[in-house]
């Protein structure tokens, strides 16, 4: 009956080692029922009933795992809503930032950073992206003398 011992431990020591939650308590329940097996074989109560405890414990865990894919689903589903309010977020700072053309017709990054109270960087990614979409059109290479036109169309 040793031999349930020794396979128990085996197979608890590699369980340690998978990244998988699932498959882990599983080789958890595995192992610990071969070691109460071997428990059982020697007559050691206290060791009989660390292993009931263990493999109990591992298969509440493994029962709380078959949840997880609901949860995901409502996990992926909010993170899918998430970007779709960024998306929906980007596009109405995009209309503001060409209803200013409206009331300019040249408009500098210094604009639209008070616009919308952002960044530099954040300002001339916004009029990159209108820029590459050919809604808008720079004049300038770099610095204070770049400023940007609506293209009309």
């Amino acid at each position: 009956m040793t031999i349930f011992g020794i396979i128990g431990l085996i197979i608890i020591s590699a369980a340690v080692w998978i990244r998988n939650e699932r498959r882990q308590n599983i080789f958890f329940i595995a192992g610990g029922l071969f070691l109460l097996v071997y428990s059982l074989s020697i007559q050691s109560a206290i060791f009989s009933i660390l292993q009931i405890v263990f493999v109990v414990s591992a298969l509440i865990e493994l029962a709380k795992l078959s949840g997880p894919r609901k949860e995901k689903t409502k996990e992926i589903g909010s993170l899918e809503q998430a970007r779709q309010t960024i998306i929906q977020q980007k596009s109405d700072t995009k209309q503001k930032i060409l209803k200013l053309f409206g009331q300019q017709n040249e408009i500098r990054n210094d604009d639209i950073e008070k616009l919308l109270g952002v960044s530099d960087s954040t300002a001339t990614n916004y009029l990159e992206e209108l820029e590459k979409e050919g809604k808008i059109s720079q004049h300038g290479d770099t610095g204070r003398g770049v400023f940007y036109t609506k293209i009309n169309g």
